[in-house]
């Protein structure tokens, strides 16, 4: 088990998803690793772009911001409340997000098969909640024992891992104002491919949908969402 933080960010309403990207993979790394001191709170970090399933573009989130923290101390005091990011990397967020919209994630995670490095990395990425009425607990066990029998079909899907993040209790906030959501996911997924034809044969999978409803979650995109993503590696550990 590992610690992983994801910031999920949502684009201001007046540029358009290629300018959010142009932004944040350039103008807003240099703000985060050489004005707000990212790399001291965290190992690692991993800018994960989105694209629409469907390719209308209609995105409920334009990308997550993946890391690893430097201490589990850092879930209740970290980056967002250090004076440099107020002095310097809010402002720059004002300039592309949306941040009421954006939301902060501190999750335990496991691994399942064999992940890719990121540059040969395709993958699903998942927000995940629970149907209404459904205890944490028996949600939990019923996701976890859907993982390990899809990798055993890899040969079939393309599937080549899985790694799950099961959100702590009470670390899902909006970047915006730090507030408790009022419906906050419960796992965060991501299924890793070798190419982009298993990855879309196994999205439009029927069984892939249906495994939502069967393992007590609610529907893709009527609750729960997922996203085609590109991993861009920014850093990661010395």
């Amino acid at each position: 088990m590992g610690l992983t933080k994801f910031s999920l960010l949502r684009r201001r309403q007046d540029i358009s998803h290629a300018q959010f990207l142009a932004h944040w993979h350039t103008v807003h790394v240099d703000v985060l690793v050489n004005k707000g001191r990212h790399r001291h709170y965290n190992k690692s970090y991993i800018q994960n772009d989105f694209q629409s399933p469907d390719a209308t573009g209609d995105l409920v989130f334009d990308g997550a911001a993946q890391m690893v923290p430097q201490s589990g101390q850092f879930v209740q005091s970290g980056f967002q409340q250090d004076p440099l990011y107020a002095r310097f990397v809010r402002p720059d967020e004002d300039l592309f997000l949306a941040p009421q919209q954006c939301v902060v994630l501190y999750c335990e995670s496991e691994t399942l098969g064999s992940i890719p490095t990121a540059k040969d990395c395709r993958k699903i990425f998942c927000l995940i909640r629970r149907m209404p009425g459904t205890p944490e607990g028996e949600f939990l066990k019923a996701w976890q024992s859907r993982g390990r029998p899809m990798l055993e079909t890899a040969a079939m899907t393309g599937l080549l891992g899985i790694r799950q993040h099961r959100v702590l209790p009470g670390a899902a906030t909006h970047m915006g104002n730090g507030q408790g959501l009022a419906h906050p996911v419960d796992l965060v997924e991501e299924l890793f491919f070798g190419s982009e034809e298993a990855l879309q044969a196994f999205f439009r999978n029927p069984k892939f949908l249906d495994t939502f409803h069967a393992h007590g979650a609610m529907p893709l995109s009527d609750g729960s969402q997922a996203f085609l993503a590109q991993e861009r590696l920014v850093y990661e550990g010395e």
